[in-house]
């Protein structure tokens, strides 16, 4: 999600584009509030750190469903399919403030 903030007099405000993570980045997200490296979650996983950051970034090329599905459960995502396509809790809160701000 692309944030950034502009000062309108006394008031700063966020605004935020309209843009969902990827799954990846969502991925990469969990994986640095846990505190993990990629090696790390790649050996607990059992692929390699090259596969676990072409699934943060995105890159499809080669890449294995089964592989993703690992990590989900690493991450204990009980749902993959609705992880993929789900809005995560900052993105919906982004969204409000926009619309908020434009009602303003």
């Amino acid at each position: 999600m692309l944030e950034f903030r502009v000062n309108h007099g006394a008031a700063e405000c966020m605004y935020a584009f309209d843009t969902m993570e990827t799954p990846g980045e969502k991925l990469r997200r969990l994986r640095k509030l846990r505190g993990l490296t990629l090696k790390q979650v790649a050996h607990a996983v059992g692929i390699s750190e090259q596969g676990v950051s072409q699934i943060e970034l995105g890159v499809t090329k080669g890449a294995k469903p089964e592989n993703f599905l690992k990590l989900c459960a690493f991450y204990e995502i009980e749902d993959p399919w609705r992880f993929v396509f789900e809005k995560s809790r900052h993105e919906v809160a982004a969204e409000l403030r926009v619309r908020l701000h434009r009602r303003a």
